[in-house]
């Protein structure tokens, strides 16, 4: 499955697109990273945790926010692609 770009960001105490949070879901779950069986239109402690875990992997900034063409969501990208962090130094 490809993820599809945000249309808003994904951040606590703001109501994200119910597809935005399903997609980003999906990814991470495609990915490995996220196990929780979670569908609903509201953001979740365990995604918020996984992306802030994302975030430190990649040398992020580390604050659980994905902006629409942000670094987080960017890195995303890039790792469905099987490519590295851009912060990640390469051997």
């Amino acid at each position: 499955m490809s993820m599809a770009p945000l249309s808003k960001p994904i951040r606590n105490g703001q109501l994200p697109d119910w597809k935005d949070l399903n997609n980003t879901r999906d990814t991470f779950r495609d990915l490995g990273l996220y196990n929780e069986d979670e569908d609903g239109p509201m953001l979740d402690v365990p995604l918020i945790k996984t992306i802030k875990d994302f975030q430190k992997a990649g040398g992020l900034i580390v604050d659980g926010i994905m902006n629409p063409n942000g670094e987080t969501e960017n890195a995303l990208f890039n790792a469905k692609k099987g490519q590295p962090h851009p912060k990640t130094p390469r051997n």
